[in-house]
């Protein structure tokens, strides 16, 4: 006839373990996004510290070596 007391909860139980583990694979999925984008994020944030540097160096070359002065060496 009708769904016993039990199979009712039985079901229950398996739904909550099946959206437990779908939020756990959803947890872990964002964290790896993340992880990559902060990857992402320091390779970008070196390569633009590295180009920092050279233009400094750049620009103290030409403070203490004007373009046509004859002390460049």
């Amino acid at each position: 006839m009708g769904e016993g007391m039990g199979e009712v909860e039985d079901r229950m139980d398996v739904s909550g373990r099946q959206h437990e583990k779908q939020q756990h694979e959803n947890r872990a999925y964002t964290l790896r996004m993340l992880e990559d984008r902060v990857l992402r994020l320091e390779t970008v944030a070196g390569g633009l510290s590295d180009r920092y540097e050279t233009l400094r160096t750049e620009m103290r070359h030409e403070i203490l070596f004007p373009a046509g002065s004859d002390e460049e060496p």
